[in-house]
This record gives C-alpha cells, sequence and structure tokens, in this order.
C-alpha cells in the first residue's frame, strides 16, 4: 500500500470498517464507518472564543466578530490583557478560533 502523506496510514485503515453500536458492541448491527469532516468554520459566521485568565481559573468567553490578532490588546471589565496566542477551540467539534489571553501587570 502506497501512503500520500501524514496520517495517510490511519485513513485508508480506517476506510471501509465497521463498528457495532450498542451497549459493549453488541444488540445492532454494524454500521459502516465514516470520516467525518467539518463542513464550514464557525469562525465564518462571525464568533471565537476568549479563553480568559481568571483568580481561580480559565473562563471562556464568546465573542461575535472577526478574532483578535496576536498581541492585541483587550479590556474586560477593568482589566487588560494581551493575545499571546490564537488557536483553535478547546470544545470538542467546535471549529471556532480561540484567542488565549494574558493579563498585562
Amino acid at each position: 500500500m502506497k501512503e500520500g502523506g501524514f496520517g495517510t496510514g490511519l485513513l485508508s485503515a480506517i476506510k471501509g470498517q465497521r463498528v457495532r453500536t450498542g451497549e459493549n458492541g453488541k444488540g445492532k448491527a454494524a454500521v459502516p464507518l465514516e470520516l467525518v469532516r467539518p463542513t464550514a468554520s464557525t469562525d465564518e459566521a462571525g464568533s471565537y472564543l476568549l479563553f480568559v485568565p481568571r483568580p481561580s481559573g480559565y473562563g471562556l468567553v464568546e465573542h461575535e466578530g472577526p478574532a483578535p490578532a496576536t498581541g492585541a490588546r483587550l479590556e474586560i471589565g477593568d482589566t487588560a490583557y494581551v493575545v499571546t496566542k490564537l488557536g483553535r477551540s478547546p470544545l470538542p467539534h467546535d471549529g471556532r478560533s480561540c484567542a488565549y489571553l494574558q493579563a498585562l501587570a
């Protein structure tokens, strides 16, 4: 089998496989396993997340519009932040961008 690039071996192994559904894989007939790809990013709809440090952990804040660039300065309440990283949302199956913030001293 010829590989087409990084990760294609796994894709080849997945194609055509069947999985059983139901408790412990019993009770229902096997169904074909399909590769699921997101159809469109939620960023195109204009929302993103902010990963905001808090005194007792972190919080996620949803915002509308384009995500801020790395290095952008934001104010939330009385606190100023800088965007240290722009990445994917930490939520499962969420295609939005997430801006990770750090409080400025």
